[in-house]
C-alpha cells in the first residue's frame, strides 16, 4: 500500500497557522466482510489542518473517490462514489507524553511527517456501507432461476415465489437453487 503522508514541519513552526493540502490514497486489498474494495482509481483527500502548540494537529477535511462494486441485488457492475467528511486529532509523540484515555483514539505521529494511511484505510472501512446497489429500485435476481429481473420476467414463475422470512434457512435455500444454475461441473 502506497503511504499518504503529511508534512507538518511549517504548521509546527507556527503554532495556529491553519494550512490545507489535496492528498491521493489508494487503497489497497481492503475488504469488507469478504467484499473486496476496488477503487476505480486513487481518492482525493482535501485536509485543512493546524498545530495547537502543545503537541497536537487537529485536522478536518474530505475524502471523495469511486469504487467498482457489485449490486447487492443483481450482480450488476456498479460505480460507487464514496464521500466522507472527517475531523481527527493527531499527537505528537514524544519522550514527555504517553497515551492516556483521552488519547485512545486519537493518531500518534513522530517527526515531522503524519503517515495518514492508517486513519485513512480505518475512515474508509468505519463508513463505507455494507451494501451498494445500482438502483433503488433494482429488482434483484429471480431466486430460482437466477435471471435479472430488471431486464423483464422470468418464465420460471420463481418470481412470483415469497420467500418466508421466518425460515432460518430461507437465505440458504435461495442461494444454493442460484448457486446449482451458475456452477461449473
Amino acid at each position: 500500500m502506497l503511504k499518504t503522508e503529511l508534512n507538518v514541519a511549517q504548521e509546527i513552526k507556527n503554532p495556529g497557522r491553519e494550512a490545507k493540502a489535496e492528498l491521493e490514497f489508494f487503497p489497497e486489498n481492503l475488504d469488507i466482510c469478504g467484499r473486496k474494495l476496488v477503487p476505480d482509481g486513487k481518492l482525493c483527500v482535501r485536509i485543512f489542518y493546524s498545530y495547537d502548540g502543545e503537541g497536537s494537529i487537529n485536522a478536518k477535511g474530505t475524502v471523495t473517490g469511486r469504487f467498482i462494486e457489485n449490486c447487492a441485488r443483481c450482480g450488476k457492475k456498479t460505480p460507487y462514489v464514496f464521500e466522507c467528511d472527517f475531523a481527527e486529532r493527531f499527537i505528537k509523540q514524544n519522550a514527555g507524553n504517553t497515551e492516556n484515555d483521552a488519547d485512545r483514539d486519537s493518531f500518534f505521529f513522530t517527526g515531522d511527517c503524519i503517515d495518514l494511511t492508517d486513519f485513512l484505510t480505518e475512515l474508509l472501512l468505519l463508513n463505507y456501507p455494507m451494501t451498494v446497489v445500482c438502483d433503488e429500485n433494482c429488482k434483484g435476481l429471480c431466486p430460482v432461476c437466477g435471471k435479472n429481473l430488471n431486464d423483464g420476467s422470468c418464465s420460471c414463475g420463481g418470481e412470483s415465489e415469497i420467500i418466508d422470512e421466518s425460515d432460518a434457512n430461507a437465505f440458504e435455500k435461495a442461494l444454493a437453487r442460484l448457486k446449482s444454475k451458475y456452477t461449473v461441473n
